[in-house]
């Protein structure tokens, strides 16, 4: 009996330490079609079919990511860098491309696109398949799946709208598209799946939509639109379900040495509303929650992507981003550290016991990495190379 006893502990342990190597992937999606020069000016390079997805995998050594593919898939960096969203299960994932560069009379521009990418996730990653949006499904910016990863919600600047998806696995069917009147980006679900903030920039404000996936129901009402500040650019709701987080920009994008906010959405009440602002730095745009909502990341430009450029903000330019580590207690956010990264860095991603954090810097092309350490977070001195520039990152966000 003892033996028995002995082994039965021994058989927990292992499946309990085979449970927590279990294989966590995150994905990067590098657009090679714009690009920030050291001296800040911007350069065109209209190729698409030079961008890149890498799938990483967190194994044993969580401060180095393995990439353990790199598919060519066009993708872009413009909108928020939650341009993609990962099946719970990890075996999908659901990249939106945006933009799409065109050539008229000589010149070439960007256009708002209308395409979301399916993938494989895992050491045999592939491009399932790419589905073409409906007539209001222009410029997808910000996409975030349910807690069961029934349903998808989509954002769309250009088509003033949010799409929703049944999912199932590599199928999406859309089942209703919300006129809501503004372009909408950022989109963010919370834990119980009832409602759905999303950005409203241009009005410097964030939308309810209230969802009834089992009814087919959905309605957005702008009277209880929430006026936050000046050009928000990303949302996210705390996994507690209590809070929500959005990044305030600023109308130069980062670059003009200003610091700006990041709204706190009191979301426990009868209507949410802002309970406090929190200064993190110049052009906050990344934006994560760890797992266990205790901590959250906004990453700032901080003048690193075109300042030099320009004479009258090139005294702001800094060569890094800024990354601030937001402590929360309740609705109680407090920045308690800062840390300079990599030039331009965009996407966030926390591991899912939340002790490390992966950031995606555009312009030097790699993560800086972040590992916890009591209250706090501490940056470690080696980066990981990524294939290409990474304009958004997205791992499982839902736990």
């Amino acid at each position: 009996m003892t033996r028995l006893i002995h082994l039965s502990a021994v058989s927990l342990a292992l499946c309990a330490q085979s449970v927590a190597q279990a294989a966590e992937y995150f994905i990067a999606g590098n657009d090679e079609k714009i690009f920030w020069d050291a001296s800040g000016n911007t350069l065109f390079l209209p190729d698409n079919d030079k961008d890149t997805i890498d799938i990483l995998k967190i194994g044993d050594d969580r401060s180095r990511p393995e990439i353990v593919a790199t598919l060519t898939v066009e993708n872009s960096i413009f909108g928020p860098p939650t341009n993609a969203a990962i099946s719970p299960d990890q075996k999908f994932a659901y990249v939106a491309n945006s933009m799409k560069w065109v050539e008229a009379d000589g010149k070439w521009s960007a256009v708002p696109n209308n395409e979301i990418h399916v993938l494989s996730l895992g050491k045999k990653s592939k491009l399932l398949k790419t589905i073409k949006l409906s007539e209001m499904g222009q410029q997808p910016s910000g996409m975030d799946l349910t807690a069961d990863g029934k349903y998808l919600l989509v954002g769309n600047r250009a088509g003033k709208s949010v799409l929703v998806f049944e999912v199932s696995g590599a199928d999406l069917e859309e089942v209703a598209s919300i006129d809501v009147g503004s372009p909408a980006a950022g989109i963010t679900i919370e834990p119980n799946g009832k409602r759905a903030l999303f950005l409203k920039k241009p009005e410097h404000k964030v939308g309810i939509l209230y969802l009834d996936f089992e009814a087919g129901k959905f309605s957005h009402d702008p009277a209880e639109d929430i006026n936050v500040g000046q050009e928000p650019y990303n949302v996210c709701v705390s996994p507690l379900g209590d809070i929500a987080l959005v990044n305030n920009q600023g109308p130069t994008g980062g670059n003009d040495g200003n610091v700006d906010t990041v709204s706190v959405i009191d979301l426990t009440g009868a209507r949410p509303y802002v309970c406090d602002q929190v200064v993190v730095g110049d052009g906050p745009e990344g934006l994560a929650f760890s797992p266990d909502g205790k901590f959250a990341v906004s990453i700032c430009i901080n003048g690193s992507q075109n300042a030099k450029a320009n004479p009258v903000n090139a005294w702001a330019a800094n060569e890094g981003a800024l990354a601030a580590i937001l402590k929360i207690d309740g609705k109680s956010v407090e920045k308690v550290a800062a840390y300079e990264v990599g030039g331009m860095a965009e996407g966030a991603v926390f591991t899912q016991d939340g002790e490390y954090l992966y950031l995606g810097n555009f312009l030097s092309g790699d993560l800086s990495v972040l590992k916890r350490v009591g209250d706090s977070y501490e940056l470690l001195p080696e980066r990981v190379e990524l294939s290409g520039h990474p304009g958004w990152m997205r791992g499982v966000e839902k736990w």
